[in-house]
């Protein structure tokens, strides 16, 4: 089964011994996706929450 821990932005996928490295390379490929698609979220946010301000 799959868990998403506090502080994980994306599930973990079931672990198999015989696919331990490619299931981690995949995991850690996904959360950098994840947290990049997160920090673009803010921004777009932030900038828009500054134009609204300045009018």
């Amino acid at each position: 089964m799959s868990f998403k821990k506090k502080g994980q932005l994306s599930k973990s996928p079931e672990r198999l011994k015989h696919l331990g490295n490619f299931l981690s390379k995949l995991f850690w490929k996904r959360e950098r996706k994840a947290e990049k698609e997160l920090i673009r979220e803010e921004l777009t946010e932030t900038e828009k929450d500054i134009k609204n301000l300045n009018n």
